[in-house]
């Protein structure tokens, strides 16, 4: 496989992973919501009304975390399987620690059985390599990374 067919697939995979995140907060917002909904009226007492803010506390930082991960999922669906020469948005970065996916803050993923790390542009590890390319060196909190490959 090329470099621009394996960054087209680690972007899918990355894509993918975003996408399960929207829908885990979705899905959690929508639970929280129908549980305020099954309120027997005669019930409906001080402790509930409490128990309602909470909810509503809630769902509206979940919500704010979801508008969050859906503005990073648009930033992915910028990104191309372009082949890059430098650490860029949009890079895969072999180092001799890591693999890194210069896109948004990701957890750790799987492509072909190989594990990426997507960071952010915002990320202090992307500031240190930005724009260095294969056979340079960076360094982050004492740990020294050398590039191997980026594309």
């Amino acid at each position: 496989m090329n470099k621009q067919e394996l960054k087209s697939k680690i972007l899918e995979a990355g894509m993918a992973r975003q996408q399960a995140l929207i829908h885990s907060f979705e899905k959690r917002i929508n639970e929280l919501r129908k549980s305020g909904k099954h309120i027997n009226e005669t019930q409906f007492d001080a402790q509930q009304a409490s128990f309602n803010d909470e909810t509503n506390e809630i769902v509206d930082l979940l919500t704010g975390q979801l508008n969050f991960v859906v503005d990073e999922m648009n930033v992915m669906r910028t990104l191309t399987d372009e082949v890059a020469e430098s650490v860029q948005m949009g890079a895969v970065v072999v180092t001799d620690r890591m693999k890194f996916y210069v896109s948004v803050s990701l957890e750790e993923f799987e492509v072909n059985g190989v594990k990426y790390f997507g960071i952010s542009v915002k990320a202090p590890i992307y500031a240190q390599m930005r724009g260095l390319r294969a056979g340079e060196n960076f360094e982050v909190n004492g740990t020294k990374y050398l590039i191997k490959e980026v594309f």
